[in-house]
């Protein structure tokens, strides 16, 4: 199953170059691609992992590896912005991507 995550995130990312490119280069910003991938990340986490299972317990360890996986995320999604109204983004897309999955 991640293989095939992976693989989807791959296909995706020159889709996601482009799109991002085409709204820079109109004079729009990419701010709201990047808070739409964080939600929609988060939500397809969320599906997969706790409503599929049906655990839904708390576990600390787990809520602080995803506050500090959450804070670097943001990092780099404020740094893939510049990148990308800066100059070309292909190489921090995907490392994006492959982060995602």
């Amino acid at each position: 199953m991640g293989i095939f995550f992976a693989l989807l995130a791959g296909l995706f990312m020159p889709l996601t170059n482009l799109t991002v490119r085409k709204s820079i280069d109109i004079g729009g910003t990419s701010k709201g691609y990047f808070v739409f991938q964080a939600l929609s990340s988060f939500l397809f986490a969320l599906l997969i992992g706790p409503v599929w299972t049906g655990h839904f317990t708390w576990s600390f360890p787990s809520l602080f590896l995803g506050v500090g996986a959450g804070f670097i995320l943001s990092f780099m999604l404020f740094a893939v912005g510049r990148a990308v109204e800066k100059g070309p983004p292909g190489f921090t897309f995907a490392v994006l991507n492959s982060a995602t999955v």
